[in-house]
């Protein structure tokens, strides 16, 4: 974030300034703000186990929120992303911080995968509901993990730079809303699909 900031000082203390890119490396800082916040509030919910404070929330609207931020990335990768939630989806149990970091640390770890292919780079954001449930399908082309089962056990990872704290989070985050999260493989030659479900919000029933 640090350096981003300097490069956009710098931008800027140009003559005349140059906004455009000032813009983006602006962009980056609020795209690693967010990503550092995932991560402080993630290692909490994984390692605290504290419920989060349920409100009822909109996934299409999380969604809606959550892309922008990842734009600048998306334009630098040359990576698609179709967004196919649906517009009516019930509201679900959450709270509105924890389920945004969610779909940044998927999504990241969808973008990862995809980076380290040839072929189209494409994202695939799907939903459904059923027996009171919302389900969230993050799919991509990219490449596949070694071991399914691994990937979300903390610190395990095989990125050069990683951490192997991102997929470990979300799982930590949804199971505290009472949902579950699972990976697998697509039915085609690349890509994986990440699925999490949540409950739906039920209004609270007069005493």
């Amino acid at each position: 974030m640090v350096t981003n900031a300097q490069v956009g000082l710098n931008f800027l203390s140009n003559e005349p300034p140059n906004l455009a890119d000032t813009l983006i490396a602006f962009t980056r800082i609020v795209e690693d703000g967010k990503t550092t916040a995932a991560i402080i509030t993630g290692l909490n919910a994984l390692f605290n186990r504290k419920t989060p404070e349920m409100k009822p929330i909109s996934i299409r609207e999380t969604v809606e929120e959550i892309l922008p931020l990842l734009r600048g990335r998306l334009l630098r990768s040359g990576v698609t992303v179709q967004d196919e939630v649906l517009l009516d989806l019930p509201l679900v149990n959450g709270g509105t911080i924890a389920l945004q970091q969610v779909f940044i640390n998927l999504l990241n770890n969808a973008l990862d995968a995809v980076s380290m292919v040839d072929h189209d780079k494409l994202v695939v954001i799907r939903s459904s509901y059923k027996e009171r449930m919302v389900s969230i399908a993050i799919e991509d082309s990219g490449v596949r993990p070694a071991n399914y089962e691994k990937i979300f056990v903390p610190f395990y990872t095989t990125k050069a730079k990683g951490m192997g704290l991102g997929l470990p989070i979300a799982k930590s985050i949804i199971e505290a809303h009472g949902g579950t999260l699972s990976a697998r493989a697509t039915a085609n030659a690349f890509g994986s699909i990440f699925e999490f479900k949540l409950p739906i919000w039920e209004k609270e029933k007069p005493i």
